[in-house]
């Protein structure tokens, strides 16, 4: 292994980062499990609507569904 020349150009870069802003690994962690309980809420709610739909498609029949060429070929 054969390493070349490393040179630093004295370049500095601003950071952005506040004492004000920043978690603490204890408000970080409840705030995790408070995300985490919302993702849930939603996901439960998305399943429930899936679920009403299917119900409510159901309902309609998949016959009506179906464009008239899909039914034609289907009766044969």
């Amino acid at each position: 292994m054969k390493l070349g020349h490393v040179s630093i150009d004295g370049t500095k870069i601003k950071a952005n980062a506040s004492k004000h802003k920043a978690m603490s690994y204890k408000h970080m962690n409840e705030t995790e499990a408070r995300l985490k309980q919302e993702i849930d809420g939603l996901l439960a709610a998305a399943e429930k609507m899936d679920a009403e739909e299917m119900r409510s498609t159901a309902r309609i029949g998949r016959a009506t569904s179906c464009p008239r060429s899909c039914r034609a070929a289907r009766a044969g």
